[in-house]
C-alpha cells in the first residue's frame, strides 16, 4: 500500500483562462430587453460585436408561428 506525504508537491493541470459566459437573455419583453441593453453598454460590453440575428439560429417555420402566435407581428419585424 502507498501512503502519499503529506509534505509532497502535487502535480496537475491548471486552466490558463475560463472561457466568458455571455449574459443570458430570460425574457422576451420589450422592458426586459431595454433594459439589457442599457446595462451591456454600461457595463461596456460592445453587444454589436457578438450579436446573432434571430433569422441565421432560428428554424424558420417556427420563427414565424412564434412572431404569429406570441408577439402578433410580422417576422419582417423582429429580425
Amino acid at each position: 500500500m502507498h501512503h502519499q506525504d503529506d509534505n509532497a508537491v502535487r502535480m496537475g493541470s491548471v486552466p490558463l483562462f475560463t472561457p466568458t459566459v455571455p449574459p443570458k437573455i430570460t425574457s422576451i419583453s420589450h422592458d426586459f430587453l431595454v433594459k439589457w441593453k442599457v446595462k451591456r453598454r454600461a457595463t461596456g460590453e460592445d453587444f454589436d460585436a457578438v450579436l446573432t440575428p434571430i433569422i441565421e439560429i432560428f428554424n424558420a417555420e417556427l420563427l414565424d408561428a412564434f412572431c404569429d402566435l406570441r408577439l402578433r407581428t410580422p417576422t419582417a419585424d423582429v429580425t
